[in-house]
């Protein structure tokens, strides 16, 4: 397997990203529906990072499963398509192995990656990254980033989708926790 190099940022791309992740958290906490967190996410994420759909799925512990939310499309399409899908929570899906596993990955080419059966196999994502949303140790989903290229994404984009993944993982619980009462 051949090591990629990390690309190094400059300054004033650090600086970027920093107020980008401020600006993501500052709009996420602005609220306490669930749906207009998720759409938030996803939205802002967008100005973060490059990539053509993102999801968010969360934890069902009860069924077993997790179940695709809000997705966010760039560009011209339905958006819709595969929202509300069930992924089983084991290690068939790559969304259910990052949730079990409690770890991220990012995917350079998804077709010469057999171990997993696509979740939205009719969208054609050539890479893709998932991260999972924990809580006091617990998942409760997984952010996920898809490209229509191959190696759409490296590390430094993985590193962004997991910082972004801290951040909405408290304000995602906490909407869950106000639905419940």
């Amino acid at each position: 397997m051949t090591q990629r190099k990390k690309k190094v940022p400059s300054t004033s791309r650090l600086n970027a990203e920093l107020l980008a992740m401020v600006r993501i958290a500052s709009t996420i906490l602005q609220y306490t529906e669930l749906d207009d967190i998720l759409a938030a996410i996803t939205r802002e994420l967008s100005q973060l990072i490059d990539f053509d759909r993102s999801s968010i799925a969360l934890l069902d512990a009860e069924r077993r499963q997790l179940t695709l939310q809000h997705i966010h499309k760039n560009g011209d399409g339905d958006e819709r398509i595969g929202e509300g899908r069930p992924i089983p929570l084991d290690e068939s899906t790559l969304i259910g192995w990052v949730a079990l596993n409690k770890r991220a990955v990012v995917r350079t080419d998804v077709a010469a990656d057999s171990r997993f059966t696509e979740v939205v196999s009719e969208e054609k994502l050539r890479s893709d990254m998932v991260v999972p949303l924990i809580v006091h140790g617990n998942v409760i989903g997984t952010l996920n980033a898809g490209s229509y290229r191959p190696d759409g994404f490296d590390d430094t984009d993985l590193e962004k989708l997991v910082n972004c993944g801290n951040i909405a993982s408290g304000a995602i619980e906490h909407a869950l926790l106000l639905r419940e009462a």
